[in-house]
């Protein structure tokens, strides 16, 4: 466990929190075995669950990130570069990011890295890449998280980090004023995902999700 104390206020003055937990861990493997295509009813159920369905994970963007939707939902795994979101443009949150983790995961949190400007770029990944003259800085604290069972953690969009071992399921969920920057996730217009956004979009309110249903075209993948 991260031992930053309370998770909320872990993610306000650190810009992380989290925690090992190997039940966790175990549903990431088991999701991550049918691949890392997503727009599935079981990734869609994975989504609904982990995320609105859970308390805690609830809880925090109801707080830290009112009338927020979930902007993105991807994988990561491991590479050899500091990571973030998003860049440091006000004082205010406006992407939280939840991120899952699979068995035999390391990672590095560059704790309170939110706090600075770091001039990320594009990555190849389609998150930023963090030059590492921007961390080199005694304010920056650079901490490994060792989940080798999995587990989960909540990060200011802003936070760098980078993935050592293992592997992610990523959910970033974005404050209205600047989703409105981002592209909607498409699905493929099937009913069977419309009923699983439909679910979500009926039982919670204060949490949106950020999708279009477009038609398939053949041979095509819609993610």
């Amino acid at each position: 466990m991260s031992g930053l104390g309370n998770l909320e206020q872990s993610v306000v003055d650190e810009g992380v929190y989290w925690e090992e937990n190997s039940v966790l861990g175990k549903q990431v493997d088991a999701q991550l075995a049918h691949g890392y295509y997503f727009k599935t009813p079981e990734g869609l159920r994975f989504c609904k669950s982990r995320n609105f369905d859970d308390e805690r994970i609830r809880n925090i963007l109801e707080n830290l990130l009112p009338g927020s939707s979930l902007g993105f939902y991807k994988s990561y795994g491991a590479a050899e570069r500091d990571l973030c979101v998003l860049n440091r443009t006000s004082e205010e949150t406006k992407v939280i990011v939840v991120q899952f983790w699979s068995s035999k995961s390391r990672v590095v949190f560059h704790r309170n890295s939110h706090r600075h400007v770091l001039n990320a770029i594009a990555a190849p990944t389609g998150l930023l890449e963090i030059p590492a003259v921007e961390l080199n800085t005694t304010e920056i604290a650079r901490q490994i998280a060792p989940m080798g069972g999995g587990g989960f953690s909540i990060l200011d969009g802003r936070t760098g980090f980078r993935i050592l071992e293992g592997r992610a399921i990523m959910f970033a969920f974005v404050a209205p004023d600047e989703l409105i920057h981002w592209a909607k996730m498409e699905l493929p217009n099937l009913p069977e995902l419309q009923a699983e956004v439909e679910e979500i979009e009926t039982n919670y309110k204060t949490i949106g999700v950020n999708f279009k249903f477009v038609e398939r075209r053949f041979g095509v993948n819609c993610a």
